[in-house]
């Protein structure tokens, strides 16, 4: 059997002692030594057969993302409030994740390693892991009229993405935009939106009208899933993850990808 720590939170010694683990406390550990391992595997992954080097890319990469969740974590931390708390391993994960996928991405646009210049290859970088620690490490924050934790992070961190990136743009917020992979930049959600016509033959509560909000959920819950990776949604009731994750989940479902299956939980 697997126990997760907080499983034994208030297990009794006698208990404890019968689960044969090894317990290493997170702020013992921190979360470099995953970034280190992952790194190095992600290297290895896409080291090239021609050169048998790993791409002059990668390094500078794994440097930004290391330097800049060593720098601005204090700042989630004393200055932000999570709507699910979360230890630093657990963002880091997410960020990578996320950078895995949209790696992925990349190869499909530019399958070989110098189809592009090394300065545009770089900044492409930038924009992968901006994109994904945008939706890691910011993705959990409060957006509340009392406390916006949401909007405090995208001030903050605008200017921090502005030295990685000159080219982000700067009006509204930061998780207004997604990654043009075609052009290299980032766009507005609002290009996203497919048009909508109103069916008088579907049921009333069957309707979701499509919207930035509707399709950057969607975007993101669609790059998780297809790397693998588990998506929890959050958020007040009534602000449509149920209708959101049913309607993605419907689509997929007619093209063959899921066969789906709804638990509904009460309290």
């Amino acid at each position: 059997m697997l126990f997760e720590v907080n499983d034994l939170s208030v297990a009794s010694p006698a208990t404890v002692s019968r689960c044969g683990m090894v317990y290493l406390d997170e702020m013992a550990l921190g979360w470099e030594p995953l970034l280190d391992t992952w790194s190095k595997l992600f290297s290895e992954k896409y080291i090239d057969k021609e050169t048998e080097q790993v791409p002059a890319h990668i390094p500078p990469l794994i440097t930004k993302i290391k330097s800049f969740f060593k720098e601005n974590f204090s700042f989630i931390r004393k200055e932000c409030q999570e709507v699910i708390p979360t230890v630093d391993i657990n963002l880091v994960q997410s960020c990578i994740n996320i950078i895995e996928v949209l790696y992925l991405n990349y190869k499909e646009h530019y399958p070989q390693t110098h189809s592009l210049g090394g300065a545009e290859t770089e900044n492409l970088m930038s924009m992968i892991f901006v994109f994904s620690f945008i939706w890691s490490a910011g993705a959990n924050l409060h957006d509340n009229p009392r406390n916006n934790s949401r909007v405090k992070f995208s001030q903050y961190f605008k200017s921090k993405i502005l030295k990685l990136l000159s080219g982000f743009p700067f009006e509204g917020e930061i998780y207004d935009y997604f990654i043009d992979f075609q052009k290299r930049e980032f766009k507005s959600w609002n290009e996203l939106v497919p048009d909508w016509q109103f069916d008088t033959e579907q049921p009333y509560f069957n309707i979701l009208v499509p919207t930035p909000d509707t399709v950057k959920f969607k975007y993101i819950a669609d790059k998780l899933i297809s790397g693998g990776n588990s998506v929890l949604f959050n958020g007040e009731t009534g602000t449509g993850k149920s209708v959101i994750m049913s309607d993605y989940l419907f689509y997929q479902q007619q093209a063959n990808k899921f066969i789906t299956t709804s638990l509904n939980f009460s309290a």
